[in-house]
């Protein structure tokens, strides 16, 4: 039963072209002091819980852009 809860699902994102949708680096970089999602911090040199919420949502924003629509999601 195929679920697309977060809508992830709806994007050809694939192991052969996960390079071209998601660029890594801008996805750390959003998640550093000055990033869109390093903003809110309380310890800003503490990384330790930052990504576990943070990260699926940078992850969602870029292959939202960068993807195409899957034609079956």
């Amino acid at each position: 039963m195929p679920t697309s809860s977060t809508g992830i699902g709806s994007y050809d994102v694939t192991t052969k072209n996960f390079s071209d949708v998601v660029d890594l680096r801008s996805y750390l970089m959003s998640h550093g002091p000055d990033g869109k999602y390093g903003q809110n911090l309380v310890n800003k040199s503490d990384y330790s819980q930052m990504y576990q919420f943070s990260g699926v949502y940078a992850m969602f924003d870029q292959i939202t852009q960068n993807a195409k629509p899957n034609a079956a999601g």
